[in-house]
């Protein structure tokens, strides 16, 4: 099996998905770019006290600590337009309640017949309704996550109804690049393919690594074993190897001080205390 790490220089850590492991494949999503090794977020307390007068919280975000940081963006935002209304605009100088109010016919405002205006989303041949800052829904999204909305085309596949997962034994309804949700999400967890998976176990005669049971067990599929430091694939097991690998904690003294343990009293079954039964 490949090297099943995280592909970033320096972070050492199990691969979880596009060759990256939990936290760059998080951060990928969010920002757009995985970013170094180490980890951006520095620990509270570090930044050092409230920069707010009278207040001795520890900073969080700009120098401020969360309670004034979150005053300061409300401070910043301004107030609804509308007459008698405290709210902090979120949206052409309106709070949420009264844009929605607009937007549904029940108040009216000069602004209506420009917020109510069907503006297609600025994602060329996509054609969907403007849902912010130009865009659709999706490509809000997207753009979001990924830091660019991408083509017009949805990326995930519609499947018909009743469309079962691509694993010829599995009878669950495809969810995910023609998968159901469970095989997809063992793929993207231990960072393998289904052709991966099929010639590790043709390698091991479609049997179990360890007791040699031509049956999975449990839920019908065999389950993949890795080494819990590294992340590396192992091979794949039953299930009855594989909890007893989990019960052990995957340590070798303990594994073979059970073996000593078992061929010992097997051995004082056969001989007896004074030689052999008879």
């Amino acid at each position: 099996m490949p090297d099943r790490m995280c592909s970033i220089d320096g972070c050492g850590k199990p691969r979880l998905a596009r060759g990256l492991c939990q936290m760059h494949y998080a951060r990928a999503r969010n920002t757009g770019d995985p970013g170094p090794a180490g980890r951006r977020r520095r620990m509270p307390g570090s930044f050092g006290p409230c920069a707010s007068e009278g207040c001795d919280r520890p900073a969080r975000r700009n120098g401020l600590c969360s309670s004034c940081s979150a005053k300061a963006r409300r401070d910043s935002a301004g107030g609804c337009t509308i007459r008698g209304c405290t709210g902090r605009a979120d949206a052409r100088g309106l709070c949420g309640k009264h844009y929605q109010q607009i937007r549904k016919g029940v108040l009216s405002h000069p602004l209506a017949a420009e917020i109510l205006r069907d503006v297609p989303c600025s994602v060329k041949d996509c054609g969907a309704p403007a849902y912010a800052k130009g865009m659709c829904n999706m490509h809000y999204n997207r753009k979001s996550r990924l830091g660019d909305p991408g083509e017009a085309a949805p990326r995930r596949a519609v499947y018909a109804p009743g469309q079962t997962c691509a694993r010829t034994t599995c009878p669950r309804l495809a969810r995910h690049g023609g998968y159901c949700a469970t095989h997809m999400r063992r793929f993207r967890r231990f960072g393998v393919t289904e052709a991966e998976l099929d010639a590790l176990l043709a390698r091991q005669k479609n049997r179990c690594a360890i007791c040699k049971s031509s049956k999975p067990y449990g839920s019908g599929d065999w389950a993949i074993d890795h080494d819990h430091v590294t992340g590396q694939v192992r091979g794949l097991l039953c299930s009855k190897c594989n909890l007893a690998l989990g019960l052990f904690g995957d340590d070798p003294k303990v594994i073979a001080a059970a073996q000593r343990y078992i061929s010992r009293h097997r051995q004082m079954q056969m001989f007896g205390p004074s030689g052999p039964v008879r």
